[in-house]
């Protein structure tokens, strides 16, 4: 895979979200260049939401180098264009009347991940923060994940919001109400939350009664992710696409997301960015709803792949397909918790006995299929000659699973393997999983 250059540095970044939030639409006068330096300044724990890049997926029906594909995830050419996105509706609280109900949803323009960049003078007393509108409860704190605050929310009017205290509301008796004022600047990307008379929870009314930047104004497609914690726009792990921020993820210096669509996700280590080892690069795929793939023939010829319409979509379908597939060696499997969702650890690679797989136009590599998003058209997994693989399968609800997969694309030896799965499983162990509220 040829190596992207790092585009788009802090300041040209700066200078663009700046100019979103000068004076064209705004009703009150602000600092746009200060406001936006405070807000998207990469603060080491700052939330920002990704959207979605298009994948160009190498075809399937292709039989030549497709043993590669299996293991390269389809994955050449990954980076296209961007794909701009809106949430559409989400109902953050459910009511027995339709009418009371519309009157009582968080407004769209609302429903966004926001963001609290580093203070810009020492007069300020508001620390870094996030707040995520994008579905019930409104949730808030220095950071995402398990130990931010959550509150129930709903509209009151045109331009107030109410939050009541639930047990997730840290610092707050539970019922404590907070009455807040609302209003949108620059092109809707500040936002303005103000308290009316005093909310019955302090700590909440300090964590939100400030100025907030919108945080899904995105990256280019492939760009270098500064450190930092980062919320998705359109995986959708829960099958509910009208709700992002389903997962957020934290990535240390030398990561990118390649792609991101609604049934998977990929995230890149380049080899340029682990510069003490002769490295290659390294993959951790997410699969929303995956598939197991048929298996070929032994000698047969790789070509076009389909799903195992016998196995089911559950995570012990899957796992008692995978563990027991021909030809697929794997170590004990392992018990695992990532983002509250419980799971399978597997570790997995090509088997020793030379009857198993089907075999690439040069006759070399030998590749066993399987694990694809659904539709098929997306990433596939396998395990191959020097292509093993790390998969660890969840139980999403319902009969859904999840994957997530640490490959690398090039050829690479168990020793150096296990280097990149150390590197990876930092990011893996901290996905934050987010359901949606029916």
């Amino acid at each position: 895979m040829t190596e992207r250059r790092e585009r788009e540095p802090f300041e040209e970044r700066l200078a663009r979200l700046a100019r979103a939030y000068t004076d064209p639409a705004t009703k009150r006068a602000i600092d746009p260049t200060a406001m936006a330096q405070g807000a998207m300044a990469r603060h080491p724990r700052g939330t920002r939401l990704r959207r979605p890049a298009s994948a160009a997926v190498a075809p399937r029906a292709t039989s030549a180098g497709w043993a590669a594909a299996i293991v390269a995830v389809a994955l050449l050419g990954v980076v296209g264009a961007a794909i701009l996105g809106r949430p559409s509706n989400v109902v953050n609280e459910p009511s027995s009347s339709p009418a009371a109900s519309a009157s009582r949803l968080i407004p769209e323009v609302l429903r966004r991940a926001w963001e609290r960049g580093m203070p810009l003078s020492n007069l300020e007393s508001r620390p870094p923060g996030f707040l995520r509108l994008t579905s019930e409860p409104l949730e808030y704190g220095p950071v995402p994940g398990a130990d931010s605050s959550r509150s129930a929310v709903v509209a009151d009017g045109e331009d107030r919001l109410v939050a009541t205290a639930t047990g997730e509301s840290r610092e707050c008796a539970l019922g404590a109400v907070g009455v807040y004022r609302w209003s949108l600047a620059g092109h809707d990307t500040v936002l303005t939350l103000t308290s009316i008379s005093t909310d019955a929870c302090p700590a909440r009314e300090k964590a939100l009664a400030w100025d907030w930047v919108r945080s899904d104004l995105p990256p280019r497609p492939g760009e270098l992710l500064p450190p930092g914690t980062y919320s998705t726009f359109r995986f959708d792990p829960f099958a509910r696409p009208d709700a992002p921020g389903q997962l957020s993820y934290t990535v240390p210096t030398g990561w990118r997301v390649e792609e991101e669509q609604a049934a998977s996700m990929t995230f890149h280590l380049s080899s340029a960015a682990v510069r003490d080892r002769s490295a290659t690069d390294t993959f951790i795929i997410l699969m929303a709803q995956p598939r197991v793939a048929s298996a070929f023939p032994f000698g047969s010829s790789c070509g076009p792949v389909t799903m195992d319409p016998a196995v089911g979509p559950s995570l012990d379908d899957l796992v008692a397909a995978i563990s027991t597939r021909h030809g697929v060696a794997s170590k004990p499997r392992k018990t695992i918790t990532i983002g509250g969702l419980d799971g399978v650890l597997l570790d997995l690679r090509i088997a020793d006995d030379g009857t198993v797989g089907c075999r690439a136009p040069d006759g070399k590599m030998v590749a066993v299929p399987l694990l694809g998003a659904d539709p098929s058209t997306g990433p596939l997994v396998g395990v191959a000659t020097d292509h093993p693989l790390r998969l660890i399968l969840l139980d999403g609800g319902g009969g859904r699973s999840i994957a997530v997969a640490i490959l690398s694309i090039d050829p690479i030896k168990p020793a150096r393997f296990d280097e990149q799965v150390a590197d990876a499983m930092p990011i893996v162990q901290g996905l934050e999983f987010h359901r949606p509220t029916p």
